[in-house]
């Protein structure tokens, strides 16, 4: 009975001291070091990254760069030079100081964040940490990131600042000639542009790629112009509709008639209108009218056209009782503008007929007796 009792005890005391032994945590990391990767550094984590059964933290050389887990600030990424930008104790091949879900080795933007990592001008940089154009802004934030703006002015509000926004502006010197007479243009757009071309409808030249330049204009009506700018970048037109107005003008203080045949219209000396047709009926015969008339041929004029005239009587008669309008030999109405005076001129106008191929106006006076009317700036323009 004794020898049994005695068995049982040395078994109890060889379990006892077996279970002690595998309750043991060295490093205390709360892990018994019969199940601890790492059983005398403390890592809680038990991370083995390599899976060789070996923690990370008492690992030789994780990452097989040469440096010691111990040593490596970068354990589990090798970075033989062990390079830390920011002396954090984290190597840059394993840090993301930006937080953009890349790391720095791999960021061309490592202290500003920028995932998407867009590089315009493919220099390595992202934009988010660049400034090309060296302004002080930098290019993911700067509206003109090629240009030169530190004041990130942005007219129109677009996003595009206003030193790259090519923008199609000019000016010219006219918007309302004579035949034969030209206007100036000059560009005065903005945006750098590197590349201009100008349409001139109606003018001569049509198109031109100068900055400034004169055009020619020798026929009625109202011409667009347009321009196109570019800086390779951005791109804008502008087009004005009938900008420039251009009519057809005879006046008289030449002394030349210059296509316009009359029939008794003289020229004017009278100090009244010296620069003026007069025709004047000196006959004092009771009842005697004399008709004195003065016309022109025109060919395709614009629709849309009106003659205008300027003239007046000698105040012993309504004007337009004795002055009419002909238009390929029809009687039309004539509309005042302005009224004559006793010795200054009055404005008058009449609707050319559309679609007329070839249009004859004449001016007819119908005198009575002493009578006189004094005519001059005969024009035509497309309203």
């Amino acid at each position: 009975m004794k020898k049994v009792l005695f068995t049982i005890l040395i078994l109890f005391l060889s379990c006892t001291s077996e279970s002690n032994e595998n309750n043991i945590d060295t490093d205390n990391d709360g892990i018994y070091d019969s199940d601890d990767n790492c059983p005398l550094v403390e890592n809680s984590d038990q991370l083995d990254s390599n899976n060789d059964g070996i923690g990370d933290v008492c690992s030789d050389d994780t990452d097989l760069d040469g440096i010691l887990d111990l040593l490596d600030n970068c354990p589990l990424t090798s970075n033989s030079n062990q390079e830390d930008e920011n002396n954090d104790g984290i190597g840059d091949a394993c840090s993301d100081l930006d937080d953009d879900g890349l790391i720095d080795s791999e960021d061309n933007c490592p202290l500003t964040s920028n995932s998407n990592q867009e590089d315009d001008n493919n220099d390595g940089i992202g934009n988010a940490c660049s400034d090309l154009d060296n302004d002080g802004v930098i290019d993911g934030e700067d509206n003109c990131p090629l240009f030169v703006n530190p004041s990130q002015e942005d007219s129109d509000g677009d996003g595009i600042g206003n030193t790259c926004d090519a923008t199609a502006l000019f000016n010219s010197s006219e918007t309302s000639i004579f035949i034969g007479q030209q206007v100036s243009f000059l560009s005065t757009s903005t945006g750098n542009p590197d590349f201009i071309e100008w349409t001139f409808e109606g003018g001569i030249p049509n198109t031109s790629n100068e900055n400034s330049l004169d055009v020619t204009y020798n026929s009625i009506g109202n011409f667009d112009t347009s321009l196109f700018v570019t800086n390779g970048i951005y791109e804008d037109t502008i087009t004005y509709e009938d900008y420039i107005n251009v009519c057809y003008n005879k006046s008289f203080e030449n002394n030349q008639l210059d296509g316009w045949i009359s029939n008794g219209w003289e020229f004017s000396g009278s100090t009244t209108c010296p620069d003026c047709l007069y025709a004047w009926q000196n006959s004092t015969s009771p009842g005697e009218y004399v008709e004195f008339d003065i016309c022109n041929d025109f060919s395709n004029l614009p629709n849309n056209s009106t003659f205008y005239f300027d003239a007046m009587g000698d105040g012993t008669f309504n004007l337009l009782d004795r002055l009419s309008v002909k238009i390929n030999n029809v009687s039309v109405d004539i509309l005042t503008i302005n009224s004559a005076g006793l010795t200054t001129l009055g404005q008058y106008s009449v609707d050319i007929p559309n679609n007329l191929s070839n249009t004859n106006i004449c001016l007819v006076a119908t005198l009575f007796s002493t009578n006189n009317i004094y005519l001059n700036n005969l024009r035509i323009c497309e309203d």
